[in-house]
Order: structure tokens, then sequence, then C-alpha cells
């Protein structure tokens, strides 16, 4: 990498849970791809970190109005409820912002990838994994080495400009994606 671009780089980024917003990242993208391509036809190459949704999930991070609502077929505790409402608002959020994103590079003449990915599921509930249980994304039957696999495995989106082509990449680590 040339350059590595961190908070003290930004003017007065927009914060949302107290991190530099997907909001923000996206037009930080746009805007710094546009003045790429108005000074260089060479290829552009990108690696942004997001750290919105990151943990330290509490219902305070968003007002009453702003946060997503949800049902949950199984009871949850007051402070699950909260945590998955915080983040469920922040994924949504990112939701919008991703498809900014996508919108804005499907849409542009040169050749264009973009690759998504997590780096692990969030913390979510206390201690005892609650959520997970809740949600059967983890079971009482499975050993504490599949819990992990599936607490810390996460899809993978890669999507282009000039291509149609679906593919299922599996299961991989992040560091063998790039």
């Amino acid at each position: 990498f040339d350059d590595y671009i961190s908070l003290e780089d930004m003017e007065n980024p927009e914060m949302t849970r107290g991190r530099v917003s997907d909001r923000e990242i996206t037009k930080y993208i746009i805007d710094n791809y546009e003045k790429h391509i108005s000074e260089s036809d060479a290829p552009w190459f990108n690696f942004i970190v997001t750290m919105q949704n990151h943990t330290g999930y509490n219902v305070n991070n968003f007002t009453e109005e702003e946060r997503v609502k949800f049902t949950s077929e199984n009871p949850l505790s007051e402070t699950a409820e909260g945590q998955l409402s915080d983040f469920s608002t922040g994924v949504h959020i990112s939701d919008e912002e991703l498809g900014k994103i996508a919108d804005y590079f499907m849409n542009q003449e040169r050749p264009v990838i973009l690759i998504f990915f997590g780096d692990h599921r969030v913390n979510l509930g206390n201690e005892n994994r609650e959520i997970y249980y809740s949600t059967n994304t983890i079971t009482e039957d499975m050993t504490e080495a599949e819990k992990q696999y599936a607490i810390h495995t996460t899809p993978i989106m890669a999507i282009s400009n000039f291509s149609d082509e679906t593919k299922d990449f599996g299961v991989m680590a992040p560091y063998m994606i790039l």
C-alpha cells in the first residue's frame, strides 16, 4: 500500500456509535476514486476497513426513532434485545451505504471489482452467547470448535461491472481473499 489513512487524517468526519460512519466512508471512497480517475489511467486499488459496527453494543447508541425495530420468536433479555437493536441499526445503515457504493461503481466505464467481507461475526449477547443460541446460530449439541467456527465465519461478496458470473467461494479466511 502506498498510503495509510486513519481517523487523524480525516477532517471532521461524521461519526456513528463513536466511530467514523459508513456514510463518511462511502463519500471518502467515491471522492478518492473520482480524484484518481481525473489524474490517472492507472488501476485504483483501495482496501478499506470500517469500524462503525464494531463491538460495544447497547440500546443507547441510537435514538428510539433511529433504532431498527424487530421481533423475536424466542425471548431475549432486555440487555440482549438492546444489543441486537443497536447492531441491527448499524447494519441497516451499512447496507444502505453498501448499496450506494455498488450502484456507483457498477455504473463506471472502467472495469471494477468490489469485494466485501467481515473478519468475524459480532460479539452479541452476554458471556453466555444468548443471541446466538436464541437464533440457532449455535446449539447446545455443537462442540466448542463448531461453535467457534459458526461465530467466526462470515460471507464474502464480490461483484463486478463487467461479468454476471456467480460463484460460491465456500469458506475461506480473510487473508485468503486478497
